[in-house]
């Protein structure tokens, strides 16, 4: 996806919970992070490479059923983290141990209007809020579709 200012963003998804039955919860990993550009007319890219600006890491961090509620953003966190963080790994994939390492702290920001984009909910573990919050780049927020 791009913002309107050209800023390329990747989504990644992960969630402890899938929809059939499961003997534990999911590993949370977030893989896929370079692949080869393409176009119909040029076509692939012979290397791989980060294809994104930022990278927003968005887990459902439920853990029962009986709880999960897709649409309820408190059980999600969002994680964002530059190219230049993600680059740095020199891997495809990340656990999540990685993605707080990379990314901060869980952005606590819930788009236009939720208040304050200087605070941030602290995460059950990782550093202090990752360099792009900390540079001050406005988070990506997506319009909804028509």
């Amino acid at each position: 996806m791009s913002t309107s200012n050209g800023t390329r963003a990747k989504v990644k998804s992960s969630a402890y919970l899938q929809a059939w039955d499961q003997a534990s919860l999911s590993r949370i990993s977030s893989g896929g992070l370079r692949a080869r550009t393409g176009s119909a007319l040029a076509g692939y890219a012979v290397e791989v490479s980060y294809n994104a600006n930022v990278y927003v890491f968005a887990l459902q961090s439920t853990t029962t059923h009986e709880a999960y509620d897709a649409v309820d953003l408190d059980q999600w966190q969002f994680r964002v983290a530059p190219v230049a963080a993600i680059a740095q790994t020199g891997h495809d994939g990340m656990g999540l141990s990685r993605v707080q390492a990379v990314g901060g702290d869980a952005v606590a920001d819930r788009g236009p209007g939720a208040g304050d984009r200087s605070r941030h909910a602290p995460s059950r573990a990782g550093p202090a809020m990752g360099p792009v919050a900390r540079a001050g780049t406005p988070l990506v927020t997506a319009a909804p579709m028509r």
